[in-house]
């Protein structure tokens, strides 16, 4: 089987090794999980044993992207779900990136939006919450640091016309009559699509110099255990590294016009429909709604018994604050 670009890094990364371009383990954090029993379990009863919660993968994905990049690192109880089932972070200011904090709250935010998102609580604070209950048993006893050493397949109109031909397909395919194999090989191509929009993230994980040998040794595998809370975000490991994927609609990436924004060229939209079960993906980033001061929306699809493309919508819980914002793909808002 031809393995796919992400598993070619990840081989080459555990044959020759990838280096950081940032922190060293000299430079690692102290405040490390020191006792993996000690990780405070959830008061909530809330679970997702059950449920399908795979279209809810790009939006754990995104805030585990915001959250390493925020902190450095990522752990079981960097948060918590609280008594009213809601999940909550554990912590006040970013070490790292400052920026990655309104994020991080806006993609929390989604799980006030319960009524065009049935199970949002069960399958983000839900997950996190068997995740904590189970984490002792995966045998972690640290969490490491990350430091991002490169971003794979960035978003660039380059990806943006490589894909162009494979939208046409899919818009094509929608309109005949779908028999079986017809709908099969529509999904393979909506899959291939998918993966194409996917900004991979390659880090680096690592412990102190000071960390036992066995730290060092499952730095990644301790690593991707430690991020186990959010499901879609780790892809793989190899050695000290670790391969990451948020897809294009919860990038928060702004263009000073709107040339210069990929997603903004004629025939693009987000293909958010065709993500996970139906109705697919429904919310993006905040920034894909005003990818620039001047900029109109980007264009999405949303699943109505089809696939129909529309703008991008503003949806905020409080206007007055950017942090409850994304944008909505699916008919207007009242």
């Amino acid at each position: 089987m031809q393995k796919s670009n992400w598993q070619v890094v990840l081989l080459a990364c555990a044959l020759v090794g990838c280096s950081a371009n940032a922190q060293d383990e000299g430079g690692a954090r102290a405040d490390l999980l020191a006792d993996s029993a000690k990780v405070t379990l959830p008061t909530s009863d809330i679970s997702a044993v059950g449920l399908d919660c795979s279209s809810f993968k790009n939006y754990t994905a995104a805030l585990a992207t915001s959250t390493v990049d925020c902190l450095g690192t990522i752990q079981p109880d960097s948060f918590k779900v609280n008594a009213e089932g809601f999940l909550a972070r554990n912590f006040s200011s970013c070490a790292v990136d400052a920026t990655r904090l309104a994020t991080i709250d806006a993609v929390l935010s989604l799980q006030h939006r319960a009524a065009r998102l049935p199970h949002v609580r069960e399958c983000i604070a839900g997950r996190y919450a068997d995740f904590q209950r189970g984490f002792v048993d995966t045998g972690a006893a640290a969490c490491p640091t990350w430091s991002k050493t490169q971003t794979l397949n960035p978003i660039t109109h380059d990806v943006i016309d490589r894909l162009t031909p494979a939208l046409k397909s899919l818009d094509v395919a929608q309109l005949k009559v779908l028999d079986k194999d017809a709908h099969t090989a529509e999904a393979l191509q909506a899959g291939g699509v998918l993966e194409e929009l996917e900004e991979k993230n390659l880090y680096r994980v690592s412990f102190p110099a000071a960390a036992s040998e066995q730290a060092h040794a499952s730095a990644a595998d301790w690593a991707a255990a430690c991020a186990g809370g959010f499901d879609g975000f780790v892809l793989g490991t190899a050695g000290t590294s670790v391969l990451t994927d948020p897809t294009a609609w919860l990038l928060d990436t702004t263009y000073s016009s709107a040339a210069l924004d990929p997603f903004l060229v004629p025939i693009y939209y987000h293909p958010m429909s065709r993500y996970g079960t139906p109705p697919g993906a429904l919310f993006g980033n905040v920034n894909r709604y005003r990818p620039c001061p001047t900029c109109p929306p980007e264009v999405c699809s949303y699943y109505a018994g089809g696939h129909i493309k529309t703008l991008l919508q503003l949806d905020c819980l409080d206007e007055s604050d950017w942090a409850t914002c994304v944008s909505y793909c699916g008919p207007k808002l009242p």
